[in-house]
């Protein structure tokens, strides 16, 4: 039991440490954390990397599903796969950056920042892309503690291998606070979904464009795609103990006949 309860909890404290370690460096070496967090940078390839991970997890996971007879949760989860894989090459502009390829003009005239992606397309960034991120991070943080426990005693099923277990909290629950805060309790920039959310907590005035605490973003992302590649490795784990254990069973039966 021992040898489980410091793993778990290391996970679970790992991103505190390494927000401590990004305070302290962002303290005594500016410079070098500013490098550290920019677009192009260490943390932004390191996330395109963890939801890469996260997409290879989900889609094995899928085929053992799928093999298993479990075809709609295998659909699912190729599903889940396809839209991390996506999510790892939005965030490093599908390559357009490293191997130097233009925009095509069509997306350029519509991207904020030029670019080839989807999620900075104005339309999606002003009305989609941060709420997405804060019902994310709200649901995936604070949602399994929500979930009452005779509906995971009920409906056990496969679904909860894809739910976040308490340790990884402080993984996705920094992504829903960071956009709270930039969003609504001090809205820098202008989203027209979320206009009437800052009316009811009384925040009308959106301060000036592109406040500071923007820069800031690759490290919450970074946490948020760590919790996934950890969620879908319980995942992958899980599936892979069950086939194991069913592979013995049949053996011990083959043995016994």
């Amino acid at each position: 039991m021992d040898d489980k309860v410091r793993p778990r909890t290391a996970t679970a404290l790992a991103p505190v440490i390494f927000v401590v370690f990004l305070v302290v460096l962002a303290g005594i070496r500016p410079g070098a954390y500013s490098t550290f967090i920019k677009e192009d940078g260490v943390v932004e390839y390191a996330t395109c990397l963890a939801y890469l991970g996260a997409a290879v997890l989900s889609f094995l996971v899928s085929r053992r599903s799928s093999s298993s007879g479990r075809t709609y949760h295998g659909l699912f989860l190729m599903t889940f796969a396809g839209l991390l894989f996506l999510v790892a090459m939005e965030e490093i502009s599908w390559g357009q950056r490293l191997f130097g390829f233009g925009t095509p003009r069509l997306i350029a005239d519509h991207n904020v920042q030029g670019e080839l992606t989807l999620h900075n397309l104005g339309d999606i960034q002003q009305t989609l892309l941060h709420l997405a991120y804060m019902l994310v991070g709200f649901a995936a943080s604070v949602g399994p503690l929500l979930i009452p426990g005779f509906i995971k005693d009920r409906w056990p099923g496969p679904w909860r291998a894809l739910v976040p277990p308490p340790r990884l909290f402080f993984y996705f629950f920094p992504a829903f606070a960071f956009y709270f805060v930039n969003e609504l309790v001090h809205p820098y920039t202008r989203n027209a979904v979320l206009d009437w959310l800052r009316g009811l907590i009384g925040r009308t005035d959106h301060g000036y464009a592109g406040g500071s605490s923007w820069a800031h973003q690759e490290p919450v992302e970074l946490l948020l795609a760590a919790g996934f590649l950890l969620l879908t490795w319980q995942a992958y784990t899980g599936v892979q103990r069950q086939f194991v254990a069913k592979s013995v069973l049949e053996r011990w039966k083959s043995a016994i006949n």
